[in-house]
């Protein structure tokens, strides 16, 4: 099915889609778009085998998108890629805010209005747990943003994400009305995003991707 999806896209750019899909039970399907810029593949589950792009298809439950937009040159490319940061650990540990992650790797909390945000780097790349502080309004499937974070970093020691030419960001927001996530990476002047409402599935996703 995934070669299949790949065969799909007509364009221009490096179309980078993952070697595999998670899927709980079902079938997995997709939905393509695309042009000489940008393609785009939503990937979805279904009760039984459902051809690609068709209406049984789009009937299914939506798992993960890819895309990738290729932009006039690397620096706009760079410009799309939100939010990144790299993180000072003095400047945390000074004001008590390191939380250890695990595996030698530590992440900055920063505590707002009503929310917490865990922010630290790997390689290249910027990871951000954002949550909400009032048990209220916690996710049902992740209410421990550390344990959250500490699932990635575990996680991320046995696979790897793709390598970004210059910067590559990780947004993970668990709220109990808003969650997902965003794994949004340039390459050269392309950018390949993927997105989930569930973070370790879209960092499954990310860690499967291979160019063709």
């Amino acid at each position: 099915m995934l070669r299949r999806t790949r065969a799909t896209l007509d364009t221009k750019i490096s179309r980078m889609l993952p070697a595999g899909v998670p899927v709980a039970k079902g079938y997995l399907t997709s939905a393509t778009s695309s042009q000489p810029t940008h393609y785009q593949v939503k990937f979805y589950e279904t009760s039984q085998p459902a051809e690609i792009n068709s209406p049984a298809a789009l009937k299914g439950t939506l798992v993960a998108t890819v895309e990738g937009t290729r932009y006039k040159d690397a620096a706009g490319a760079k410009g799309h890629v939100s939010s990144y940061e790299q993180v000072n650990l003095s400047d945390y540990a000074s004001y008590g805010k390191l939380v250890n992650l695990g595996h030698g790797v530590k992440a900055g909390a920063d505590v707002g209005t009503g929310h917490q945000c865990l922010t630290w780097n790997e390689g290249r790349w910027c990871l951000r747990v954002d949550s909400p502080t009032d048990p209220a309004n916690q996710n049902k499937e992740y209410p421990d943003a550390k344990q959250l974070a500490e699932n990635v970093v575990a996680y991320l020691e046995d696979h790897m994400l793709p390598a970004p030419q210059k910067i590559g960001v990780i947004s993970m927001d668990i709220w109990g009305w808003n969650y997902g996530a965003t794994v949004e990476w340039q390459e050269n002047q392309t950018v390949y995003r993927i997105t989930s409402e569930d973070p370790m599935t879209a960092l499954k996703v990310a860690a499967a991707m291979e160019p063709k």
